[in-house]
């Protein structure tokens, strides 16, 4: 769903709060009943004409099976929390740069500083797939799409803070629900992009941030030349980090393996470059299957 931008700007004060008793109210309610919605927000007003505008700028849906009711919509969300941020500093929100399998990246500007924004869209993916792969849904019996991208964009914070002094990712300047206002890497692009690479110094560098993690406790998940950013002097930027996990997870080992066989097959491919250089990480970890 595409955001109103108009909308997103000139909401009031009322919407807003009607939008939030909505938003809290979905924690355990797929649809959330209007009755619900008057208890929580606390406003003693003609609703209809405010739940109206709101439909109309998509940031709800009306429901009327199995009972009426509203739902957050993808755009009520991103509204809430662009709000939120427009609040601390957000000046501007720029066109959209990136699309992933899992996220949008807008260009924005942050107290005065180019950014990026990042909206985790975990809805692109099954449930069964997120299952999977996350520890997100907590064993909660219901967890909406919306909650799951607002804990994935909390776990990316925390592991951008946890990896911020020993390999270069993104700063982040703010977060909120599912968006994070991050570092704007100027001049950069993705590794499958670049034509002019210093190859044993990239290769080498990837190497050692996948080293690096490991040492820390973690396996990055993801580790492709899509999450990987160089500029023409062939300084190496990581990003995307929600599918980290720690060596506690059953899977790390499968996914350290995949990280240093991604990176291994795409030099080989792409650029025709070999290396036997790997990680030193113990042997009986990588289990032989590099």
């Amino acid at each position: 769903m595409k955001l109103n931008h108009d909308a997103l700007w000139t909401i009031t004060d009322i919407e807003l709060r009607i939008l939030t008793a909505v938003e809290v109210a979905s924690k355990n309610h797929e649809i959330v009943p209007i009755e619900l919605v008057k208890k929580i927000s606390k406003l003693s007003i003609n609703f209809d004409k405010y739940l109206i505008s709101l439909c109309k700028s998509k940031f709800l849906r009306y429901e009327a099976v199995p009972y009426v009711g509203y739902r957050l919509t993808t755009s009520g969300y991103d509204c809430l929390a662009m709000n939120t941020l427009r609040k601390r500093g957000l000046k501007i929100m720029g066109n959209k740069i990136g699309i992933g399998k899992e996220s949008d990246i807008f260009y924005g500007e942050y107290q005065g500083e180019k950014v990026i924004l990042k909206y985790h869209r975990i809805g692109r993916t099954s449930f069964r797939t997120v299952k999977n792969k996350r520890d997100y849904h907590e064993d909660k019996k219901y967890a909406s799409w919306l909650y799951l991208s607002r804990i994935s964009a909390q776990k990316e914070v925390e592991f951008l803070s946890i990896f911020q002094e020993k390999i270069n990712v993104p700063k982040v300047f703010d977060y909120n629900r599912h968006v994070i206002v991050m570092e704007y890497f100027e001049d950069f692009i993705p590794l499958y992009l670049a034509k002019n690479v210093d190859f044993d110094k990239v290769y080498c560098e990837l190497m050692n941030n996948i080293e690096i993690m490991y040492n820390m406790g973690y396996v990055h998940g993801d580790f492709n030349e899509f999450n990987i950013l160089i500029n023409d002097q062939s300084d190496v930027k990581i990003i995307d980090f929600p599918q980290c996990v720690d060596l506690k997870n059953s899977k790390s080992q499968h996914y350290l393996i995949h990280d240093i066989n991604c990176i291994k097959t795409f030099f080989e491919k792409k650029f025709k470059y070999t290396n036997d250089y790997v990680p030193d990480i113990p042997q009986i970890y990588l289990d032989g299957e590099l």
